[in-house]
């Protein structure tokens, strides 16, 4: 890639900052509240508890998980979110970039037309 191609320029630092992204999990996180009804016929709630929620063989999966850890999975969250968003830029820019390297250059003829 030539440095001095502002397409390509940009696709080299989606490519970085791809590379630097961490750890990174699918899904999303929620917090519920559980209701359960006591021996006495009374409502009670519990909670909230943190769940991450994925989809696995077409399936929703959900978990809960400690409060210490909600931080930590809300970051991996938005690690493959930012993941997803770079990857259909660098798919587009890489697009473009195609396009012109397909594109004749305008110092040559073709010699059928």
């Amino acid at each position: 890639m030539s440095p001095s191609n502002p397409l390509e320029e940009r696709a080299a630092e989606v490519l970085k900052e791809i590379a630097a992204l961490g750890p990174m999990r699918k899904g999303s996180l929620c917090k519920r509240v559980l209701k359960r009804k006591t021996g006495k016929g009374e409502m009670r709630t519990r909670g909230p508890y943190w769940y991450y929620t994925f989809k696995e063989k077409g399936k929703s999966v959900s978990k809960m998980i400690k409060d210490s850890e909600a931080e930590l999975y809300e970051e991996q969250i938005e690690n493959f979110r930012q993941f997803q968003e770079l990857t259909r830029e660098y798919a587009a820019l890489s697009q473009r970039i195609a396009d012109r390297q397909a594109q004749p250059s305008e110092g040559k003829k073709n010699s059928r037309a």
